[in-house]
């Protein structure tokens, strides 16, 4: 699915050049090969199709943030939110299973 565009914009025959960037929380898939620059013809600008991943990372028993931390991968978000009034503890991130 598409995550997200951003247009692009420039005159005919004009390069422009693509500076991709993943929406926050998503990461670009590594390895991509695409483009340095596109040209601007009379039909419009080629699209550029990147794929992108969630940004994910591992979280290990002690590595608890604190509050006000921000989550890696999306600043935009402190641990915690989406959970009203609660911070990340330890207990949220270890389960005994027996």
């Amino acid at each position: 699915n598409q995550i997200s565009s951003t247009p692009l914009t420039g005159k005919t025959d004009e390069d422009i050049a693509i500076n991709p960037v993943a929406p926050a929380g998503w990461e670009l898939v590594p390895g991509q090969k695409y483009p340095a620059t596109v040209t601007a013809t009379a039909d419009g600008i080629p699209g550029v199709t990147l794929t992108v991943r969630h940004h994910m990372i591992n979280v290990v028993p002690g590595d608890v943030p604190t509050p006000g931390d921000k989550k890696p991968g999306n600043p935009d978000k402190k641990p915690g939110d989406g959970t009203p009034n609660k911070d990340i503890t330890h207990e949220d991130l270890n389960k005994t299973i027996t």
